[in-house]
């Protein structure tokens, strides 16, 4: 496999970053295949490109939020991502109403490219220290 292929693949995850960052749900339907599948932690998973990119730009809880691109890796079809996320807390979140604290969240997400396009993706992220950040560990660990 050429660095070419390799660079594109990088260079597709960073346009869907990119895209997500700005919000722009139809650059980033143009980049996730129709059948893709996000898997999460817990089992989270989502698929179908509409569920994925309706997944992925849902600002609601964090309107400012901001993937910030650290590191990547590519090799064969897989496309490996260390990420910064950050965003202040204004809306809510899974039932978690809005807290006010800006968070800094490690995320670590590898995706599979496929004819060109996102096909799959998986994200771990500290959800305990995202809990931290937002002042909620305490009250789950008392």
């Amino acid at each position: 496999m050429s660095d070419d292929t390799l660079e594109e693949r990088k260079q597709l995850v960073r346009e869907g970053v990119e895209a997500i960052n700005d919000g722009d749900a139809e650059r980033l339907t143009e980049l996730i295949a129709d059948d893709a599948v996000i898997h999460g932690q817990g089992g989270r998973d989502v698929s179908g490109v509409n569920r994925v990119v309706s997944a992925t730009v849902d600002t609601d809880a964090f309107p400012d939020s901001h993937l910030e691109i650290e590191e990547m890796v590519a090799e064969g079809d897989t496309v490996v991502v260390r990420m910064t996320f950050t965003g202040t807390h204004e809306g809510d979140m899974h039932g978690v109403p809005p807290t006010g604290e800006a968070i800094e969240i490690r995320v670590m997400s590898m995706y599979r490219i496929e004819d060109g396009q996102l096909a799959e993706g998986w994200f771990v992220e500290d959800d305990a220290d995202t809990l931290r950040q937002l002042g909620l560990w305490q009250e789950l660990t008392e």
